[in-house]
């Protein structure tokens, strides 16, 4: 299996409705592409995540330093709760 960094390139065009963190908690998505960037406003960096919730595509960005790192791991479990 590919690490997400081998198959995600940095022109890869993000598409879908936008959703926060806050929305998805709890819930099952599928991780379907990720652009990890430097933040404009800050020193950090920010990764916008694309996926597939109920069979929609959507869109969310976060600073998230535990995300950005599971993103980067060959196999990632995410689980985002509270």
């Amino acid at each position: 299996m590919n690490k997400f960094s081998e198959i995600a390139k940095d022109d890869i065009h993000l598409a879908g409705d936008k959703l926060g963190l806050q929305e998805i908690v709890g819930k099952q998505i599928i991780v379907t592409g990720y652009k990890i960037t430097k933040s404009k406003f800050k020193e950090d960096n920010y990764t916008a995540i694309q996926f597939e919730l109920d069979g929609e595509q959507h869109v969310t960005f976060t600073g998230a330093t535990v995300l950005i790192e599971q993103l980067n791991i060959k196999n990632p479990i995410i689980n985002y709760t509270r």
